[in-house]
């Protein structure tokens, strides 16, 4: 399957994890890796979020990974095409670096993802400063290592103080 066109986009957002805390009750402090919604006015979620959520849940601590919103508010979009609509996610800087593995290992071992197919996903990186920036990408599967380095290079090394918790 080929692209059209591969679109990849950085750019400062307004959003940070303040903003989704004073929005969202189920959102809180620890939440370091929080599920959008790819719709965000219908609150639509990509098919397959849920698998990733769970996928996420086994990677890192119970309380760094959360999905904006509730049960009653959570409806999934079914997009009938060949991609792999991976999610959008809003990720603390500190946690770039282990994030962009988790999510390279989930493409290649859940999704089973070839080189030529079609990946989407966002990425919205909060640094210490609580500015953020947004990585869109849709395109090849084989491309996906300059995302993960443009979201690595977010990455801020010096929150060393701050502990990550792993399983």
């Amino acid at each position: 399957m080929m692209l059209k066109k591969e679109i990849f986009e950085i750019h400062a957002v307004n959003e940070n994890f303040n903003t989704l805390i004073e929005r969202f009750p189920n959102i809180h402090t620890g939440n370091k890796i929080i599920l959008l919604p790819a719709d965000e006015e219908r609150h639509l979620f990509y098919n397959g979020t849920l698998e990733i959520f769970q996928y996420l849940s086994t990677k890192f601590d119970e309380n760094t990974v959360n999905i904006l919103g509730d049960d009653d508010s959570y409806r999934e979009l079914s997009l009938h095409s060949k991609a792999h609509w991976v999610g959008v996610f809003m990720i603390s800087s500190i946690l770039a670096p282990i994030f962009t593995n988790v999510v390279s290992d989930y493409i290649n071992n859940e999704l089973h993802a070839e080189p030529k197919d079609e990946i989407a996903l966002t990425i919205k990186v909060v640094k210490k400063n609580n500015s953020t920036t947004s990585i869109d990408y849709r395109g090849n599967s084989e491309n996906l290592d300059k995302v993960f380095k443009e979201v690595n290079k977010l990455s801020e090394t010096n929150e060393s103080d701050k502990t990550i918790n792993t399983k």
